[in-house]
């Protein structure tokens, strides 16, 4: 066999395929002598056709991968020379407060946000809880960002009560009894009362009433009267808010709304009174029913 025989044989095992050398498991200094070895013969023989040079895929040990930092070498691509990756960007704050609202089902204030984020300040946390609330409302989704009290919360849409009731059948709910109602709106309208003032109102003993509202922390003892005796003083809270979705007391509905939504005292009626008159209760209708209506005692 001829010398150039020889050499075409030399060069035809240097240029080994892509797929062969990646096969063969040849590391990067494998490939520089593989490579340092083609130019010399070819230096030696320039008579004899050269192949195509050979395109090498990046592996994570090749220098643009160190370079990019996304090798295991000794690469520094995040400018410490360590060869670790570049720490993670912290989370926006507005997914931040979606963790935490949704985690919960009680009213979250200002503060409390502020210790799960100490590098924002109350201020802007506040702005953007008024941006997510206006976000929802404008996505329509079937859940909306309250305030209530001090705190807020997601809920649902009001709109979507049906389905949502529809899904919770046997599902109890505690309800509070009408004994409960009752007590708990003349707490409501005049607090602070004491429960003197609330049984005057109701006509009954409302010292089981009490200490059920009292248990489920809807009112709580506000002080004592200078009354005779120092009677003790009930309040509403802040779960009382937070049980009926409302931010202030000031979203109550007023005396006059609810005397309009119950309408007129039916007593008054002149057929209703002409009918008790006939049967010898005309004279006592009236005494037993105030003038002013069933909501002016106690608000």
């Amino acid at each position: 066999m001829s010398d150039m025989d020889d050499c075409t044989m030399e060069l035809t095992e240097v240029s080994l395929t892509e797929s062969s050398l990646t096969e063969a498991g040849l590391t990067e200094a494998s490939l520089a002598e593989v490579s340092a070895a083609e130019a010399e013969l070819a230096e030696t023989y320039p008579e004899v056709s050269r192949p195509e040079p050979l395109e090498f895929p990046e592996t994570p040990s090749s220098p643009a991968s160190r370079r990019n930092g996304n090798g295991n070498g000794n690469g520094n691509g995040n400018g410490n020379g360590n060869g670790k990756r570049p720490a993670a960007a912290p989370p926006a704050l507005r997914r931040i407060l979606e963790a935490v609202l949704f985690a919960t089902d009680r009213p979250v204030s200002v503060e409390q946000l502020l210790c799960v984020a100490p590098e924002e300040d109350a201020a802007t946390l506040e702005a953007e809880l008024r941006a997510m609330a206006a976000a929802y409302a404008a996505a329509g989704t079937g859940f909306q960002l309250h305030e209530s009290g001090d705190g807020y919360w997601l809920r649902t849409d009001p709109e979507l009560h049906e389905y949502v009731h529809r899904f919770l059948v046997g599902k109890k709910r505690t309800r509070l009894s009408r004994a409960a109602m009752e007590s708990l709106a003349i707490i409501a309208y005049r607090q602070p009362v004491t429960r003197g003032e609330m049984e005057e109102i109701r006509g009954v003993d409302c010292g089981q009433v009490l200490h059920t509202l009292l248990a489920r922390e809807l009112v709580t003892v506000r002080g004592r009267s200078q009354a005779l005796g120092r009677p003790l003083l009930y309040g509403t809270t802040d779960e009382f808010l937070h049980y009926f979705g409302i931010k202030s007391l000031g979203d109550l509905p007023s005396p006059e709304e609810l005397q309009s939504l119950l309408g007129p005292d039916p007593l008054h009626d002149p057929e209703i009174q002409d009918v008790l008159t006939a049967q010898g209760m005309g004279e006592e209708a009236p005494e037993a029913a105030s003038e002013e209506g069933p909501l002016s005692a106690a608000c």
